[in-house]
């Protein structure tokens, strides 16, 4: 049984055992959005999207609950220990008791981290090495690029916040959409 395989029977026990599970990642949002084809028709002119030479953008850490699609976000500086276990805290206190699930990102690991799981109480799962088709928030970060990025330039990065802001709004409630979404299979 390969690790991925060994991963989704974990999953899927937790889940018929009732256990809530969060999954918890990180996205970073530049400023010169996302490029994807596009139709247009034939009457109408080409759309021209600026791109700037820079890598300005947002950073963002995400967890969502896969039994009703509930987001948690917050914008970052940095990604750290410090910054994750902030969010961490976060994240436990919106979700008190479930299991929080996440990828091999050196923080993740950090000392800080696993001594504050310790002492809360916290369970962490880690998933898979280089396997991020099994964590349902990447759906989301997609989602959120489609309606929020795609073919967008941004001049201001206060832009590219607001953006993102009236995207992770609609989300932080239980909601259909991201729930159908994060569907395990």
């Amino acid at each position: 049984m390969t690790p991925k395989e060994r991963f989704l029977k974990k999953i899927i026990a937790l889940l018929l055992e009732g256990k809530s599970l969060v999954f918890i990642d990180e996205c970073h949002f530049y400023q010169h959005g996302t490029r994807i084809r596009a139709w247009y028709p034939p009457e109408d002119a080409d759309p021209i999207v600026l791109q700037e030479p820079n890598r300005k953008g947002i950073s963002v850490f995400g967890a969502v609950r896969i039994g009703d699609g509930r987001l948690v976000t917050e914008i970052t500086e940095k990604y750290n220990a410090l910054t994750f276990l902030k969010f961490l805290s976060l994240v436990h206190a919106r979700f008190p008791g479930s299991i929080f699930v996440m990828d091999n990102a050196l923080y993740h690991h950090a000392g800080l981290i696993t001594d504050y799981a310790f002492l809360t109480d916290i369970d962490l799962l880690f998933l898979p090495p280089y396997s991020p088709e099994l964590n349902p928030i990447e759906r989301v970060w997609k989602l959120v690029k489609k309606h929020a990025t795609h073919n967008r330039y941004f001049q201001l990065l206060s832009d590219l916040k607001s953006a993102l802001s009236d995207e992770f709004g609609k989300h932080f409630k239980p909601n259909e959409e991201l729930r159908k979404l994060c569907v395990m299979t």
